[in-house]
């Protein structure tokens, strides 16, 4: 089964999946993505500002929300909108991706209301245009280019070479997201065998580790897990955090075990 193909909301396929041990916990990384984005924008461009509101603990979402709207974003329908944008910048959206997106959410939003919105967007996240006209350029000259964890990204020759350019934001950010937990299974595994745990990885869901935890080795996992889950590279510039969530009965009724930072 591919585990990343179960919908969010479908509680009776997770409800099959039980733990072994104690526990199963669930560990993932808090909007890695954006993170990613904000990290790109720091070293390519000196644009710390979404790596600023990451350290102060500003919401993203609620930052672009501000942006598309042209007024404070005050509900979890105007969050929805900067959700929306941002999702539509790393994965090189137009006009329908800001309708499908918003409709997902139950918002009808017309074609000319999403022109407008997504040109508010571009207007108020210059660097994010600037940025992928350096990958293109780097790409022409190189033929790719490399995300943070050094694999190349080549433009998608399957598709127009325009398009196939201005996916390579995208390529950069999802590569560099795979890359990411791919460390951080070795690094986990590697750490959990180091302390002699009887608790063992079972799956990883795109940015999510699942383990089937001893009761008595959860407190050390909670303390651990941030820390074998770290980037060297991208620590440094813009901070990493996970949120760990566990259940004693099944995937499906997972409850927050504390926030890690």
């Amino acid at each position: 089964m591919n585990f990343q193909n179960i919908p969010r909301k479908n509680t009776l396929i997770k409800k099959a999946i039980i733990p072994k041990f104690d526990y199963l916990v669930s560990v993932d990384y808090e909007q890695i993505e954006y993170r990613l984005l904000a990290y790109y924008m720091a070293v390519a461009l000196d644009d710390y500002t979404m790596v600023n509101n990451f350290i102060a603990g500003v919401d993203p979402h609620a930052v672009t929300a501000a942006i598309m709207l042209g007024r404070e974003c005050k509900t979890d329908e105007d969050r929805q909108y900067g959700k929306t944008g941002n999702f539509s910048v790393i994965y090189a959206g137009g006009v329908p991706t800001i309708q499908r997106q918003m409709a997902k959410a139950g918002v009808v939003v017309s074609k000319t209301e999403a022109k407008k919105l997504l040109k508010k967007l571009h207007e108020g996240m210059p660097g994010v245009k600037e940025l992928m006209e350096m990958l293109s350029e780097e790409a022409r000259r190189k033929g790719f280019v490399y995300d943070i964890c050094g694999r190349h990204h080549h433009p998608d020759t399957s598709i127009p070479l325009h398009d196939a350019l201005r996916k390579l934001l995208n390529a950069l950010i999802q590569g560099g997201a795979a890359g990411l937990i791919r460390d951080a299974v070795v690094a986990v595994e590697d750490g959990m065998q180091e302390f002699g745990m009887v608790s063992h990885t079972i799956n990883v869901v795109h940015d999510e580790l699942v383990i089937d935890a001893v009761h008595d080795e959860l407190p050390t996992l909670a303390e651990y897990l941030p820390i074998w889950m770290g980037n060297s590279t991208l620590e440094p510039v813009v901070p990493i955090t996970v949120e760990m969530e566990y259940s004693n009965t099944n995937w499906a009724e997972k409850t927050p075990y504390e926030r890690i930072t």
